[in-house]
């Protein structure tokens, strides 16, 4: 490969990572916890992101041909890209530079503060705090009568907003069949919701009121 045509990949790749990096800058505290909690325990997945970024090259690739039709120069093997950078693109491009350092701040835990909304503990303090043993909170989360929030790779936290005197405010279980992780839903339970006049819906549990939360629930598809 000649050295201008390693250049011009090397500033293409570099291009498009600087613009991915951009897109996941923009995402929620909750939703970088989960991506990291995702390619951690599944480092397959981005196997398969590089599995379909060919797959749409290929696509991309035989169109372009197909429109250029009989007798003309086939498209390159880089056609895509090359091209990527016409589209509107997935924001304002980082500098290498930045790119390493929001590598590094992914990796680091996310704040739980910023968005749990409720003090947590780990599962010794809590059940000391409970009055229990800490089998009964692993019993509880396994049957999803309580929400377990991810805090490094193996280890959870528990918000004790959930919790009614010594046990689990009636109604988690429920919520939780309506979304597709513990983190997701408990968003979910401290997010104002407008169809109950701007409630959360935790505070609507504590009191007692879990039909009406489920129901809220149930029509949450797009949260």
């Amino acid at each position: 490969m000649s050295a201008i045509k390693k250049r011009e990949r090397v500033s293409i790749l570099a291009d498009v990572e600087g613009k991915l990096l951009a897109q996941i800058r923009s995402y929620k505290p909750n939703m970088l916890a989960r991506l990291q909690s995702v390619l951690t325990e599944n480092p397959e997945a981005l196997r398969m992101i590089f599995e379909n970024i060919h797959s749409v090259a290929k696509d991309a690739k035989e169109a372009e041909q197909g429109k250029q039709g009989a007798g003309s120069d086939p498209a390159p093997d880089n056609y895509v890209l090359m091209n990527i950078q016409k589209g509107p693109g997935l924001g304002e491009s980082l500098s290498p530079e930045e790119g390493r350092k929001l590598i590094a701040d992914i990796s680091q835990d996310v704040p739980l503060d910023a968005w749990v909304n409720s003090k947590v503990m780990g599962v010794g303090a809590l059940a000391k705090q409970l009055g229990i043993v800490p089998q009964t909170i692993a019993n509880w989360r396994n049957q999803h009568k309580i929400l377990a929030l991810r805090k490094g790779v193996r280890n959870f936290v528990y918000p004790i907003r959930q919790f009614n005197r010594n046990a689990p405010v009636e109604g988690i279980a429920e919520v939780w069949k309506h979304f597709e992780d513990d983190e997701t839903a408990w968003e979910w339970l401290v997010t104002k919701n407008y169809g109950m006049d701007g409630a959360l819906p935790i505070d609507r549990l504590l009191e007692g009121r879990a039909d009406e939360v489920v129901s809220a629930a149930e029509g949450s598809v797009d949260f």
